[in-house]
Order: C-alpha cells, then structure tokens, then sequence
C-alpha cells in the first residue's frame, strides 16, 4: 500500500491533491482497461491462443469455426466469472 501511494506521490510531500490525483490517472481509459483485464484473463488461463479460440467455440450451437457476437458474449461471461456486464463486452 505504502509503495502504491508513493507512486501517487511524485513529489514526496505524504498527502495527495487532486491534482496529484489527476496527474497519476489521466492517461486510464476504462474501455481498454477492460481489453486489458480480458487478454490477462485469457493468457492466465490458457496455453495458447489455439485453446483461448476453442474454449470460445464450445459456446457455439453449431460446429462451425466463426465466432459471432452472442457467442464471443457467452464466452467473456463464462470465462469472467461474470466479471464484465454485457454492456462492457
């Protein structure tokens, strides 16, 4: 915890402003910390990418080789103990 606040502390003064605050955050953007979040899901779960693509079939009605949108949802929900909602997939 202490070396996390030091990072949001720069300038070693032992508080945080808010533009401290906003100086530490201003690159974050949810949308790709979501893309993030699921690669490192992906990649700890699985061997390779082969693997990652077939676990996402299995969602898949038919025996097909596409991955549709209701498919690649079902998939991220599985695979992210529901971790995302289906407005973040």
């Amino acid at each position: 915890m202490q070396k996390l606040f030091s990072e949001l502390d720069p300038h070693k003064k032992g508080f945080l402003n808010l533009n401290d605050w906003r100086n530490a955050f201003k690159t974050f953007n949810a949308q790709d910390q979501l893309i993030v979040e699921l690669k490192n899901v992906a990649q700890s779960t699985f061997t390779d990418c082969d693997s990652v693509m077939q676990f996402f079939l299995n969602f898949s009605d038919s025996s097909g080789q596409v991955l549709t949108y209701p498919i690649f949802e079902k998939a991220v929900l599985a695979l992210t103990a529901e971790r995302f909602k289906k407005s973040d997939i």
